[in-house]
């Protein structure tokens, strides 16, 4: 959808997992122990799979020849130091919660992500397209 058709204010404000009260009570409900989303974890994830991949160089095999002399390592900011925040939630459950310290601004990435998490939740019917 185009970015100009889109509204904006319609979106709902993002809610970090240790806020979500309907996801730490359902963890409870169902003997889990910790709780998150794919946004607070990935970072993180990321990094792990870096340690344990010994800092593997990017493999483009399967690309075009064209990139082949650029792009064998991570972006600089996926390289970028990451941290979440463990928060106890009572009964044996933890909310994991991404550090965003450094994140003082929306992004258009962010913007999307939120836009299709109403399209797939069906909070947008009011928007022309989804």
């Amino acid at each position: 959808m185009p970015m100009d058709e889109f509204d904006y204010d319609a979106l709902y404000e993002y809610i970090t997992s240790s806020r979500d009260t309907t996801l730490v009570d359902m963890a409870k409900e169902h003997g889990a122990s910790y709780v998150g989303s794919t946004s607070s974890m990935t970072a993180v994830l990321s990094h792990f799979h870096f340690l344990l991949s010994s800092w593997r160089p990017v493999n483009i095999d399967m690309l075009s020849t064209q990139y082949a002399a650029q792009f064998r390592s991570f972006t600089a900011i996926t390289r970028a130091p990451a941290g979440i925040f463990l928060r106890y939630k009572g009964d044996g459950v933890y909310a994991i919660d991404a550090d965003k310290m450094y994140d003082t601004n929306e992004t258009v990435l962010s913007w999307l992500v939120l836009s299709i998490i109403a399209c797939l939740t069906n909070r947008a019917a009011q928007w022309r397209k989804c």
